[in-house]
């Protein structure tokens, strides 16, 4: 499982699509690449949101303009954090009865993580992007993708 939180650059969509084709930051620019190559067909890949917290990569979403501020920055109260916190494990902990998963992969900003707090412990081999800013966090990313155990991933890099 991959989990990578939103992105402030957007696609503006006239209707409905699916979350994927919204958020246009670094790191879904990296995600689409890897999917189209085939490399991320094994992944399950969550995003992290402000508004609803965990949703599947292809959820059906309206396109909304970003929060004003800061990039990375929650601003919500504590009250809506802990419902979001507690709402994403309860996700995580009924994917992970119905999933084998070998390893969680986080790439969130350390606001986001706050709405991840307690994933530690529910028994998950997680790992965590490494680096400071998009382009070191985007490089531990492909990274931990390209080695992931696929022979689909051995042929894209060989070539």
């Amino acid at each position: 499982m991959l989990i990578v939180s939103e992105s402030q650059r957007r696609v503006r969509q006239p209707n409905r699509a699916p979350a994927s084709e919204i958020y246009s930051g670094v790191y879904f620019r990296v995600l689409k690449k890897y999917i189209r190559e085939g490399i991320l067909k094994d992944v399950d890949i969550l995003i992290l949101t402000k508004e609803f917290g965990l949703i599947p990569f292809d959820k059906p979403l309206d396109y909304t303009e970003p929060s004003p501020g800061q990039p990375g920055k929650l601003a919500l109260g504590a009250a809506r954090i802990n419902e979001i916190r507690q709402r994403n494990i309860k996700i995580i902990e009924k994917r992970m009865t119905s999933n084998s998963y070998g390893e969680v992969y986080v790439n969130v900003g350390r606001e986001f993580r706050k709405l991840l707090e307690g994933i530690e412990n529910l028994g998950i081999n997680l790992t965590f992007s490494q680096g400071a800013g998009l382009g070191p966090k985007a490089a531990h990313m492909k990274g931990w993708i390209l080695s992931q155990p696929r022979s689909s991933a051995l042929e894209v890099e060989s070539r």
